[in-house]
């Protein structure tokens, strides 16, 4: 697009009016010496005369002048001519959307250079800066150009997905003045969110201008990247693609394993292996254009063993069983009335005696409870005799009969358990702060509460009247509730995508894969492992659609947008301006015209 132009080429036919000024004055008779004798002195002083009647002929040039520029003036105005200039310069605020996802480092950041270059030209008297990630992200409002200079001078890609389109439909938001424009720079590798052209044409109905900088490069990029990882308590896959269109020898260290694998084309290779306890890096060795996603973590919980202590007269061989098949419970027993004196993380009371129970028993249990530890009381059929002292978290009432059981919160130890039925238990009634779980009829089975910062359950299923001590679902049950009451993480739970947004009760010390911050809120920004309180969670990229840095829709308008140069300059109209300088004008002729006497 030229930096100048004309909206109406018909009306160059006004120059024509330029013709008859120009005969005008070649045609016009030419002033004839004459001799005078009373004036013949004046002969001596030729060269004065001379100098005057070439000043008298500048000046009536200079008249003709102005006549010719007054007539071109009212000729280009009725041409409508604009000058095109860059929609920053007519703009108070500017709006910019600019995206920070891990496709912005290719390449050492070449995409991302280009992209802060491209809003530094685009920044405006105040400047509105949105950053692309999982989730648009208002980082600057209103600020003047040399906050804003300053802060992209500091800006770094992230290790986050790229949701453009929410990020487009978000600066909208923000977009305000006459002829409203919004900036959006980016590799267009859209992973989530809203379609790009979507969220474009939803603007532009509302009268806003959205111009599409392009930074991606033309030329084909090489990578071979983790696209997915699936941890488990016993084994982990973690699937590599190979982008590139020839076959790939792949070189993978997992800690201090190696494993070369041969990857076809645009495929992808699974590895298996199994799980280590704590911290595992995984890092493909081979060198490509995208090493953000050559790297991923992954975190399991470490081997601490679940301190137990099973205080029981009558065991029940079925708990017994299932707290013993699981490799992370450390357990022991006690028989009423000797209770060691030690601190364990859950105590379970089931088939006591009442007799043996001495004083002060669970007046000692509660003060553990209290002080941070679990406790499980399973029910037994004298349950209702037994004064617990304030540790149930529900009122034993009168029994009942024959039920189905029904899961009332579906949790990390009941999702996938079949609880059967019950043809005995007691109806109960739900104290403050408690929560049922399971219930029979209307009367919680399964209920969860809380004493001081310890966590109290009643299992209300008595094995001689229920048949859920045969279930397969039974051991499940019981190891996943333990890890539950010790506040033992699922393995899934420790391993992340970079992006998630955690949340806390309380302000704690965050350390970061860079940093150590302090807030009750974290978002996963970098790949690596973030330390929260005694857990290790891992962070990883692991989008097939991030890492596939060669991606174009073929189906979207970005492609004819190429730099965005075009749609970044905006006509201005001079009609009016032309107009104002040929009245100056017209003016200035009539003050030489009066200063010559005509």
């Amino acid at each position: 697009m030229a930096f100048f132009g004309f909206e109406n080429l018909i009306w160059f036919w006004a120059l024509l009016s330029l013709i008859p000024l120009i005969l005008i004055y070649l045609i016009r008779p030419k002033p004839q010496e004459m001799d005078v004798p009373s004036l013949m002195f004046f002969i001596k002083s030729g060269f004065t005369d001379k100098k005057r009647s070439f000043l008298k002929r500048f000046t009536n040039d200079l008249l003709f002048f102005i006549q010719l520029l007054i007539l071109l003036l009212l000729s280009l105005h009725l041409a409508g001519p604009y000058l095109n200039l860059k929609q920053t310069l007519l703009l108070d605020n500017s709006v910019i959307v600019l995206d920070n996802s891990a496709s912005m480092g290719v390449n050492n950041d070449e995409y991302f250079k280009k992209a802060i270059s491209a809003a530094k030209d685009n920044l405006g008297s105040k400047n509105t800066l949105i950053l692309v990630s999982n989730a648009p992200k208002l980082v600057l409002k209103d600020a003047d150009k040399d906050d804003a200079l300053k802060f992209l001078n500091e800006l770094r890609p992230g290790d986050v997905r790229s949701n453009i389109g929410d990020s487009i439909l978000f600066a909208g938001e923000h977009a305000k003045g006459n002829n409203p424009v919004v900036f959006v720079i980016s590799d267009f590798i859209s992973t989530d969110g809203t379609n790009i052209d979507v969220a474009k044409n939803a603007l532009k109905t509302k009268g806003i201008n959205v111009n599409l900088v392009d930074v991606k490069s033309s030329s084909n990029k090489n990578n071979i990247g983790i696209v997915d990882l699936n941890p488990s308590e016993d084994s982990t896959q973690v699937f590599i693609k190979n982008f590139n269109n020839n076959q790939e020898d792949v070189k993978l260290i997992v800690n201090d394993l190696e494993k070369d694998l041969k990857i076809q084309p645009n495929s992808i290779e699974v590895f298996s292996f199994k799980t280590p306890d704590g911290i595992t890096r995984l890092e493909i060795l081979n060198k490509d254009d995208f090493l953000t996603d050559n790297v991923a973590y992954l975190s399991k919980p470490g081997g601490e063993k679940i301190r137990i202590l099973l205080i029981s007269n009558d065991e029940s061989i079925y708990l017994r069983s299932a707290l013993e098949a699981s490799g992370s419970i450390l357990l022991e027993t006690a028989k009423p009335p000797i209770i060691p004196d030690k601190d364990y993380d859950v105590y379970i009371i089931q088939g006591v005696l009442k007799k043996n129970l001495i004083t002060g028993f669970f007046e000692r249990v509660k003060e553990r409870v209290e002080n941070g530890a679990a406790l499980i009381i399973y029910a037994q059929s004298d349950s209702g005799d037994i004064d617990y002292k304030g540790l149930l978290p529900v009122k034993l009432n009168k029994k009942e009969g024959f039920t189905n059981l029904l899961i009332d919160q579906i949790n990390r130890f009941t999702k996938e358990v079949e609880f059967g039925s019950v043809r005995n238990y007691f109806t109960t009634q739900n104290l403050e702060n408690s929560l049922s779980i399971v219930k029979a009829g209307e009367s919680g089975v399964i209920v969860l509460g809380r004493i001081g910062t310890g966590k109290v359950i009643y299992y209300g299923l008595i094995d001689d009247f229920s048949d859920f001590k045969l279930s397969p679902s039974y051991p499940v049950f019981w190891v996943n509730l333990i890890k539950f009451l010790a506040e033992v993480s699922e393995i899934k739970d420790l391993n992340l995508k970079t992006g998630q947004i955690l949340t806390f009760e309380s302000k704690l010390n965050i350390k970061t894969p860079s940093k150590i911050i302090r807030g009750d809120i974290v978002t996963l920004e970098e790949i690596g492992i973030y330390n929260i309180k005694d857990k290790k969670i891992a962070a990883n990229l692991i989008s097939e659609e991030e890492s596939n840095i060669n991606y174009v829709d073929k189906e979207s308008d970005v492609k004819n947008h190429g730099n965005g140069s075009e749609e970044g300059k905006v006509k201005q109209d001079i009609t009016r301006m032309l107009l104002i300088i040929a009245i100056i004008f017209v003016f200035v002729e009539l003050v030489l015209t009066k200063l010559r006497g005509e």
